[in-house]
């Protein structure tokens, strides 16, 4: 999925961890996350920021989808809060309360996942069955919690570093996104043995979604085009 860039900012200068964007204009008075004892880790996803969006908002006609989209949390800018409305509007009254179902786990990032999965309908096959889907999803929630663990204790800072490497993924298949966070779970923790002897703790989430997708011999080209020029700036 693009991600579009404009007016809108989703901030992340207050994290433990320098995610590469420009805070000169940032103001964030009054919120301390605290320090972490592994700050100085690199950043890992470089230097775009994926929160960016030139998609205005409008004003929803229908106040039975209005209000649909009101009790759905994570929703917090208009953009977004836009994409969902015009998914569940498209989306077939008797299908609805399953797309909200997916909708609702208060982190943007699967949000975001989720509408682009809907967005022509319920999806006619899903790629896994729905137990296999549950279990993988759990797995990358605990792996992703693993994760931002390492770079700070502060749940709010988690939460927001969880919600950038979702955005970061996307486009990549589940099966890779699984090896990705496996990989840099295990260099962050010292696990053996290694998923990828070829990365550490400095090693880019981009250089770890390459190396992955190349194990698992998945062409680049069949990516969504943001992901492949990420890839292509790899090589």
């Amino acid at each position: 999925e693009d991600h579009p860039e404009g007016d809108a900012e989703h901030n992340h200068h207050d994290l433990p961890i320098d995610l590469g964007f420009n805070s000169s204009t940032d103001s964030h008075a009054g919120h301390d996350h605290g320090t972490s004892p592994v700050e100085s880790l690199p950043s890992p996803f470089g230097n775009q920021n994926p929160f960016e969006s030139k998609t205005p908002a409008k004003t929803p006609a229908d106040p039975i989808v209005d209000q649909i989209v009101k009790k759905i949390p994570g929703l917090f800018d208009e953009e977004l809060q836009q994409i969902v409305y015009e998914t569940i509007a498209k989306t077939k009254p008797e299908d609805r309360p399953e797309l909200v179902k997916e909708l609702s786990t208060g982190m943007p990032g699967l949000i975001r996942q989720v509408v682009d999965q809907w967005k022509n309908g319920k999806p006619a096959v899903p790629a896994v069955t729905p137990s296999a889907s549950t279990d993988w999803k759990q797995y990358r929630a605990q792996l992703l919690r693993d994760i931002s663990g390492v770079y700070t204790e502060h749940l709010d800072a988690q939460r927001a570093i969880m919600e950038e490497v979702v955005y970061s993924l996307h486009g990549v298949p589940d099966q890779v996104t699984v090896k990705v966070l496996e990989d840099w779970n295990a260099d962050l923790r010292g696990i053996k043995p290694d998923p990828d002897p070829t990365t550490d703790i400095r090693a880019a989430l981009d250089r770890r979604v390459y190396n992955q997708l190349n194990a698992a011999r998945v062409s680049i080209s069949s990516l969504p085009a943001d992901l492949q020029n990420r890839m292509q700036n790899i090589r």
